[in-house]
């Protein structure tokens, strides 16, 4: 993939191309699957910024975001998405639709792991775990996804949230996966989504989110490591988004929606 460094870029309906890997728009859509109450008329509008990290796999996952501004709709979702080895897919997160917490698997056998925690399985390629989290604008929460534990046959990860400002730490749930899925892979990627019922791009409301670089901390080590900003990503509304970061920097990210 073409890097541009240290260029400072905007991203508009125009200058958008979507990231390699597997699809996005799951990972800013977690809440929308939890909570399906609402039928938008502009519907999976999500901005992404994806990353890539040395290492052959990695076995904890870490970002952290500052809500810059509130909203009064229920529909911001914010979260980080590493995928494993076997293309499934984590995702820690929290959002306001209602105020909420979320720690969620999606792949071809994610209905079928074990799970400690106030989890769902939707369908046989979704399980959903969330708790009640209220979120304050200009505080910064740390999203946290690790491997806790391992054996022969199977990993256990965990997906936390932080308050950086009380310091206090709510785990959402644990979920325990065939050791063959393997570890997380260097296909990292955080975001904000707006799943609510928006009648066109031009009532979208505004909101914005500032975004520390991703981390991951190798399979085999003890040292979180900083990814390197690979490509970003607008679903719809593309004309009022931006998504400013900079491409094959060490860096995170700024993402306003309804701009």
């Amino acid at each position: 993939m073409r890097r541009s460094a240290l260029v400072v870029l905007v991203f508009f309906l125009s200058a958008c191309t979507a990231p390699s890997g597997p699809p996005l728009s799951a990972a800013l859509t977690q809440s929308d699957r939890i909570y399906p109450n609402t039928a938008p008329i502009v519907s999976n509008y999500y901005a992404v910024v994806n990353y890539s990290i040395t290492g052959a796999s990695f076995k904890r996952v870490h970002v952290t975001t500052t809500p810059r501004s509130s909203i009064a709709m229920q529909t911001v979702s914010m979260s980080e998405s590493p995928v494993l080895a076997s293309s499934d897919e984590l995702f820690v997160g929290f959002s306001n639709g209602p105020p909420h917490a979320f720690f969620s698997v999606i792949g071809p056998n994610a209905g079928s792991v074990s799970f400690t925690g106030n989890c769902t399985v939707s369908d046989p390629t979704s399980l959903q775990c969330s708790v009640p989290y209220t979120w304050v604008e200009g505080t910064s929460y740390d999203l946290d996804i690790a491997r806790t534990a391992k054996t022969s046959s199977t990993e256990t990860w965990v997906g936390t949230v932080t308050n950086d400002s009380s310091h206090v730490a709510t785990t959402v749930a644990s979920v325990t996966v065939p050791a063959s899925w393997g570890d997380v892979t260097s296909n990292l990627t955080f975001g904000a989504s707006n799943y609510g019922n928006i009648a066109s791009c031009a009532a979208e409301p505004f909101f914005k989110t500032v975004w520390g670089p991703l981390m991951a901390e190798p399979s085999n080590g003890s040292t979180l490591v900083k990814g390197t900003v690979q490509s970003a990503y607008v679903s719809k509304c593309k004309a009022r988004t931006k998504v400013i970061t900079t491409i094959g920097k060490v860096t995170g990210a700024t993402i306003e929606l309804g701009v």
